[in-house]
């Protein structure tokens, strides 16, 4: 994990990555509840999605340009990040998106939610800025299962992203990191079985929801099974 950080800092704001290299930077979907303080209140939001830069809320209480925020994830333990908004739009009347970007110091992003929750959702020490058609897509919490290699089932609950080389599972059941495993999903719709061998790379227990959010890795990239999944779910 150290050597995952030490890599993520090259490409955090305080290092000023060219603006062509900003943008080859990962994006990755995701569902995680944070908390955000502004000088005059706090208010529950969701980020749907993340990067070494920065992250993509949403939420019900607005915020303006160039605020400065501190966003925490409830009941990790880990400390607040100081964030900058760059922009704000507004999705319905009762519902806001903001673009913010890490502005905190790198000891206070490492010691933050920031590096589990990329580290959850895919990026490793060698492959910080993986092409767009490698990311997670959202996967609309279609019905899915953590089993052992003998397919009894762990825990039963929802996919929440994929990709070519892992997924996220929410649950109310804990399944242990490092637990070698298998995602399998049951034919839903027009959407195929899928059974891949993995294993757990992160647990986040969510305080709010009670659930677990699990970070998978699968043991084979550019599964077959996997890619066609990956496609109907993009088409």
């Amino acid at each position: 994990m150290k050597k995952l950080w030490a890599t993520l800092q090259t490409y955090l704001p305080g290092h000023k990555p060219a603006l062509n290299e900003r943008r080859r930077m990962v994006r990755l979907a995701c569902r995680v509840l944070v908390e955000v303080r502004t000088q005059k209140r706090t208010f529950s939001a969701g980020i749907t999605d993340i990067s070494v830069a920065g992250i993509r809320l949403e939420s019900k209480d607005g915020l303006s340009a160039k605020e400065i925020v501190a966003v925490m994830v409830p009941g990790s333990g880990k400390g607040a990040v100081k964030c900058r908004v760059v922009w704000t739009r507004r999705l319905a009347i009762d519902r806001v998106s903001a673009g913010l970007i890490f502005e905190d110091t790198d000891e206070a992003k490492a010691n933050s939610w920031v590096k589990e929750t990329l580290a959850a959702h895919g990026f490793s020490q060698n492959n910080v800025r993986e092409r767009r058609q490698h990311l997670r897509i959202k996967a609309n919490n279609l019905p899915a299962y953590i089993t052992n290699r003998s397919d009894d089932v762990l825990c039963e609950g929802s996919l929440i992203n994929i990709g070519r080389g892992g997924a996220q599972l929410s649950s109310t059941t804990e399944v242990r990191i490092g637990t070698r495993c298998r995602v399998r999903l049951d034919q839903y719709g027009a959407l195929p079985s899928m059974a891949v061998d993995a294993i757990v790379r992160s647990c986040r227990r969510d305080t709010r929801s009670q659930k677990y959010y699990h970070g998978l890795r699968f043991e084979v990239e550019d599964d077959p099974s996997v890619m066609r999944i990956v496609a109907i779910l993009k088409a």
